[in-house]
């Protein structure tokens, strides 16, 4: 259950780094199923995930 919102700041290079050091594996522990395909086939897979962290 979801009892706020609120927005986190994240550096673009920072998750790239992540996703370069751990490829699919940190998509899977960060998004939905949905999320994993539309970043898959994102131009740019690290400001991708940076817009849903």
């Amino acid at each position: 259950m979801i009892h706020g919102i609120g927005t986190d700041i994240v550096a673009v290079a920072r998750l790239g780094e992540l996703h370069g050091r751990h490829g699919e594996r940190a998509l899977e522990k960060l998004l939905a199923p949905q999320e994993i395909e539309a970043a898959q086939t994102s131009a740019d897979p690290a400001r991708f995930l940076a817009k849903r962290f």
